[in-house]
């Protein structure tokens, strides 16, 4: 009879550390599915970025004189042009029509997305580039530790990639990805003048 407490101490405590052991269990697997989610909606992010960039590459394929209105493709927050093109529509229309849409798609399909287009200085002086460089950054989910080593490394290969290309760099707090399209049509200024260089 005088054990009795002391029994019924022993059985509260064994009963803890399972419910402790049990918390830890089900914390660990919360914390796996949370990464997993996580690494997947980079993935998405980057698979969108991609999608986005080769939807900016037909935009300008199928202007038939883009070569001459790369600067209206490569200004930054272009604003709502006067002509939607819903009608007959110049090139230069469709260049700027084009730009704010994509621009537009850009922000509505990451949310806090931003995009960069710039000429490639591969390209050197010439009026007529072989191609554009395109960045894309969003913001990533908040997440501590070596993931996010990963992610600030390869941010700062994207900016000097970037830099060297065009003086573009990965926003702060950002993912970014980055890709050069071609522009049909484009000359290097070594080529010499009225050859064909398509």
């Amino acid at each position: 009879m005088l054990h009795r407490p002391f029994v019924r101490g022993i059985t509260l405590i064994e009963s803890l550390i399972a419910i402790l052991v049990m918390a830890l269990g089900v914390f660990s697997v919360l914390g796996i599915q949370l990464r997993t989610l996580s690494d997947a909606q980079a993935g998405i992010r980057r698979s969108q970025a991609i999608r986005l960039i080769a939807d900016l590459s037909e935009r300008i394929k199928s202007n038939p004189a883009a070569i001459e209105y790369l600067d209206i493709y490569t200004e930054d927050s272009p604003p709502q042009p006067t002509d939607d093109c819903s009608a007959s529509c110049t090139a230069a229309s469709l260049a700027r029509l084009d730009s704010y849409q994509w621009h537009q798609q850009v922000h509505f399909t990451l949310g806090s997305g931003r995009a960069a287009i710039f000429r490639s200085n591969a390209d050197g002086d010439s009026q007529n580039p072989l191609q554009l460089g395109v960045m894309i950054a969003w913001k990533e989910t908040e997440r501590l530790g070596q993931d996010s080593q990963t992610t600030e490394a390869l941010n700062a290969f994207l900016q000097i990639s970037a830099a060297d290309a065009s003086g573009q760099i990965c926003p702060e707090q950002y993912v970014c990805h980055l890709q050069y399209i071609s522009i049909p049509g484009g000359c290097r200024s070594s080529d010499k003048a009225g050859e064909s260089c398509e």
